[in-house]
Parts: C-alpha cells; sequence; structure tokens
C-alpha cells in the first residue's frame, strides 16, 4: 500500500493505494491551534487491515510537525459506527 499526500498548506490529507485501487482517505486542516479531522473513510474491502489507523498516524505526525497539540474529531453517527465505537475509541484514547 501506498500513501500519498494532499499538498494544501502543510501534507495532512493523505489516500492509501493499494495496486490500482484507492483503498482509503482521511481529510485534515487546521486553524493555527486544533486539527480537524473532516474525513476518514475505508474502502470495504479494505477494513481490519490497519489502513485507518496509517492514515491517522500519518495526520497526527503532520500536525505535531506543525506544532498543532489539540484535534477536534467530527463524526456522522450511523448503527454501523455505533456498534464500531467502543473499538475506535479505545484505540484514540491510546493516543490521548
Amino acid at each position: 500500500m501506498t500513501l500519498f499526500p494532499f499538498v494544501l498548506r502543510e501534507i495532512l490529507s493523505f489516500v492509501a493505494v493499494c495496486g490500482s485501487e484507492i483503498a482509503g482517505a482521511v481529510m485534515c486542516g487546521h486553524d493555527g491551534r486544533r486539527g480537524y479531522l473532516n474525513h476518514l473513510g475505508v474502502s470495504a474491502r479494505y477494513r481490519r487491515k490497519g489502513i485507518a489507523k496509517q492514515l491517522l498516524s500519518n495526520v497526527e505526525k503532520g500536525l505535531t510537525k506543525v506544532g498543532i497539540k489539540k484535534e477536534a474529531l467530527f463524526v456522522l453517527w450511523t448503527i454501523h459506527l455505533r456498534r464500531n465505537f467502543t473499538s475506535i475509541w479505545a484505540v484514540m484514547k491510546k493516543q490521548l
């Protein structure tokens, strides 16, 4: 898998590519004080392979590099997410 950065002001958004397919993507920005994770998605066939974790890790490194220490996450609450939120939150708490 290869991660390709989108270059805006800083490299904070990434696309994960497996072979010739887009496996996932994350879009993040900041206002100079706080990072905002706006979108994160992984294609169904590539889920549970650590792609989202890699994407989030790259975003976190990018925010740290530009001096951002706080992050805000926007969540679209769906039934699928509700079932999986406990495991997602457990991973995020370890990083806090």
